[in-house]
């Protein structure tokens, strides 16, 4: 190659969450109604509309592609407040509708607490960057 530096200059995003309060959605109980919208006000207020979806082993939510594009995790708590592990997440899309599904390492109980954290605007932290002939290896 011909190159022995790079030059360049750009904008990196990061989700930091805890700038927005409205970037944390709890919903008590979430698990309990498969297959219903799910309802609280923070996705109200984010303008999200979900469903949950039953799957064994897993959370599944269901919705518009660019709504669950903005959930950014997905925790289940426990009634103790404990937090069941997840080993991966899914999401599956036509399009216009899309599912995400958590799977977690044990099943969750009826009246565990679903946690979304949700992309918002003012949970966006936007870092200006510039590189100036950095020497490359």
């Amino acid at each position: 190659r011909g190159a022995a530096t790079v030059t360049g200059s750009g904008t990196v995003e990061l989700w930091a969450p805890g700038r927005d309060p409205g970037a944390e959605v709890r919903i008590p109980k979430g698990l309990s109604r498969p297959g219903r919208p799910l309802a609280a006000p923070g996705l109200r207020e984010a303008g999200l509309s979900l469903r949950l979806v039953a799957r064994e082993g897993a959370v599944a939510l269901a919705g518009r592609a660019a709504d669950l594009e903005r959930i950014r995790s997905v925790l289940v708590l426990k009634p103790d407040g404990a937090e069941i592990p997840s080993s991966g997440r899914q999401v599956t899309s036509d399009g216009a509708a899309s599912t995400l599904e958590v799977f977690l390492a044990e099943p969750p109980p009826p009246d565990a607490t679903l946690v979304l954290g949700l992309l918002t605007r003012k949970s966006v932290l936007a870092v200006p960057f510039e590189l100036k002939e950095v020497p490359l290896p």
